[in-house]
């Protein structure tokens, strides 16, 4: 929660993205917006019940907005893309698919074509779920 008097973060301070943008802290539950900001669940929860608004956008959030992410983590503890195991970088922005919520760096849009027909071509590299571009939130 902001504290009394505590002007909520905005979209202009920067924090790593696998950090909650409320707390500043390291995910352990993590959920992402529509928007691709990021909180622990349990701190965004608290903020639906109590406003029904996302506190960085002010604007409507519920429940069914978020998607919970799947973090995959180094033998370090950093955040790795599952797929070329390198390590995301923090202050960078990484993807998300909303359907499978794994995450990944943004080279992994350069594998899907979302061309004028929106089909089931392109695939979750892990799942092989269908990813429509209305799937892919940009975490930053």
């Amino acid at each position: 929660d902001n504290q009394p008097g505590e002007q909520p973060k905005t979209k202009g301070e920067l924090y790593p993205w696998h950090c909650c943008r409320l707390t500043k802290e390291p995910t352990e539950d993590p959920v992402v917006t529509p928007n691709g900001d990021v909180f622990d669940f349990e701190t965004i929860a608290r903020e639906i019940m109590k406003h029904g608004k996302c506190p960085i956008t002010r604007d409507p959030l519920a429940f069914k907005d978020l998607t919970r992410i799947i973090i995959v983590k180094g033998k370090d503890g950093m955040p790795i893309c599952p797929i070329t195991r390198r390590t995301l970088d923090p202050n960078s922005n990484v993807i998300c698919i909303r359907t499978s919520g794994r995450v990944y760096s943004t080279q992994m849009l350069e594998n899907f074509d979302f061309g004028e027909e929106d089909d089931d071509d392109n695939r979750d590299p892990i799942s092989n779920e269908p990813v429509h571009q209305a799937d892919v939130i940009t975490i930053q």
